[in-house]
């Protein structure tokens, strides 16, 4: 089996290329810097056509990652148009994908993304599911967090913020008031997901990578005991933000389960910090 993975310098990137060498399996790695932007649609479609002619699955994780951009152009050609190009060449060649989808794209109430982050990956997933003759799984990673997202600067989770500033700066935290909820999940977590739909039989589709739990940012910071206070401005809260996220129990990939509850996780991740 030889696997194509994007998105391999970043944060589940690094993760699941690390798991994949612990396991003897074969893959080619890339990220951004192969693709050209400055090349017509034609042109990187054929850059990745040449370079997935014998790859047997793509796992998917190459993105514009920052939720909050406004970039209309940058993201829906990280995000969609060259997620479609190579769930294209993937039916083509009869290749697997795992393809890096998000809880974002529930939105608020189950209603309809929030923001152009969310869109986007909304429509490249619709694109995959709805690709004929492609095996198409699709996993919607909920809110991530664990070793190796320190350079992911603002879209770093909660838990890795908080505690920058409060123990290497000595600054309390502020969180936004309305007590927003995530299911928060450990990248440990997240990795096995991703290699359990690489090697296994599943139905296409899409599934949700979370752990089933919702909890509060407050409760994160208990758990780390960080203290914290709330910002008086309101305002400031992005438009498109997601106030809760929580993963449907029922639609988790069939034969997988998370092992690290929060307070597990964090525990983990905690001691990482304080080491690195």
């Amino acid at each position: 089996m030889k696997v194509l993975l994007t998105g391999a310098d970043g944060f589940i990137g690094k993760a699941v290329a690390k798991a994949l060498s612990n396991k003897g399996i074969k893959y080619v790695a890339i990220d951004r810097s192969f693709f050209d932007t400055d090349n017509t649609p034609g042109e990187m479609q054929d850059d990745i056509s040449l370079l997935m002619h014998d790859v047997d699955v793509v796992i998917h994780l190459g993105a514009m990652s920052n939720t909050l951009s406004t970039n209309v152009n940058e993201v829906m050609m990280f995000n969609y148009l060259i997620s479609k190009m190579i769930f294209d060449c993937a039916s083509t060649n009869h290749a697997k994908v795992v393809f890096a989808s998000s809880a974002s794209v529930y939105g608020s109430d189950d209603e309809v993304p929030n923001n152009l982050y969310a869109w986007s990956k909304l429509v490249a997933e619709d694109y995959g599911v709805n690709k004929g003759g492609l095996l198409f799984i699709s996993l919607r990673y909920f809110n991530c967090y664990g070793n190796g997202e320190e350079h992911k600067g603002k879209m770093a989770s909660i838990a890795y913020q908080a505690y920058q500033q409060y123990y290497k700066n000595s600054k309390r935290f502020r969180l936004f008031k309305g007590s927003p909820r995530r299911d928060f999940i450990y990248i440990d977590d997240v990795v096995q997901a991703t290699i359990h739909a690489l090697l296994n039989v599943l139905p296409p589709g899409c599934y949700d990578v979370g752990t089933g739990t919702s909890h509060t940012f407050e409760q994160v910071l208990e758990h780390l005991k960080i203290p914290f206070d709330y910002y008086e401005n309101e305002d400031i809260v992005p438009e498109g933000y997601q106030w809760y996220t929580c993963a449907d129990k029922s639609f988790r990939l069939p034969g997988w389960l998370p092992k690290y509850s929060l307070e597990q996780g964090l525990m983990q991740y905690k001691d990482y910090l304080e080491n690195a």
